[in-house]
């Protein structure tokens, strides 16, 4: 089992968030778009954590064979 730092579900709605953003804010500075997706992704953290556990659960369970 490979641990990373975010589950399969933030690295998908990561880059999505981010082009949301853009796509909402054209006029933004870069750091106006920095801030809002920072935003959205701290909104987004509990699902992650959660998800983050889920995909653990998982693989201790598949390598444990319980």
């Amino acid at each position: 089992y490979h641990w990373i730092e975010r589950p399969v579900l933030a690295n998908e709605e990561r880059p999505k968030i981010e082009e949301a953003v853009k796509k909402e804010m054209p006029d933004a500075n870069e750091q106006e778009v920095r801030t809002e997706v920072r935003s959205r992704n701290q909104a987004r953290f509990p699902a992650w954590q959660q998800e983050a556990i889920r995909e653990m659960r998982q693989a201790l369970t598949e390598k444990l064979g319980i």
